[in-house]
């Protein structure tokens, strides 16, 4: 490993123009590693001292800038991910609101259908007593042969005289 430039300047291959193209090819081809194991060597161990103060403030700046512009680049989609994370937030506050009305809604016809059961159940009491009240009272009417018609049990007698229309039909 090359400890400096002038290390490296030593150790290049010599290349006469002698060789054949396969001579040449392994040559290069052995002092690549060479070359690379010098160039980490080199930019592990580079400090401020081993630069001009022209070409530091460059990289300084390039680097700065890069760095910069990166992070402005991060920090826009950072906003654009928080707006989106905001419209979500929105969406889901509305959505748990109309889940909220919703179950409002079901309490409120469950309990509608809760009255109407009742009233249902009411109206079948009620219609179940106006049918036996209607089946003793056809029990207890009577026509007689005189077209008098009797209400038995309430003392209550018609008698019709003349034509009379029932339902489009004269009796």
């Amino acid at each position: 490993m090359a400890s400096n430039w002038l290390s490296i300047d030593n150790n290049m291959p010599t290349i006469t123009g002698r060789e054949s193209t396969w001579q040449m090819v392994m040559e290069l081809h052995n002092f690549i590693p060479i070359l690379v194991e010098s160039l980490k060597y080199q930019l592990s161990n580079l400090e401020a001292s081993n630069w001009n103060q022209k070409a530091m403030k460059n990289f300084q700046k390039d680097t700065t800038k890069e760095v910069a512009d990166a992070v402005d680049s991060t920090d826009k989609e950072l906003l654009a991910v928080v707006a989106d994370l905001e419209k979500l937030d929105e969406r889901i506050r509305n959505l748990a609101a109309r889940v909220t009305e919703n179950e409002t809604d079901l309490a409120t016809v469950q309990s509608w259908k809760g009255s109407m059961e009742a009233l249902v159940q009411g109206l079948e009491e009620q219609v179940g007593q106006a049918q036996i009240a209607l089946d003793e009272l056809g029990q207890a009417v009577t026509i007689g042969e005189d077209g008098s018609i009797t209400i038995g049990g309430t003392g209550v007698s018609v008698k019709l005289v003349g034509n009379v229309t029932v339902n489009g039909s004269t009796v």
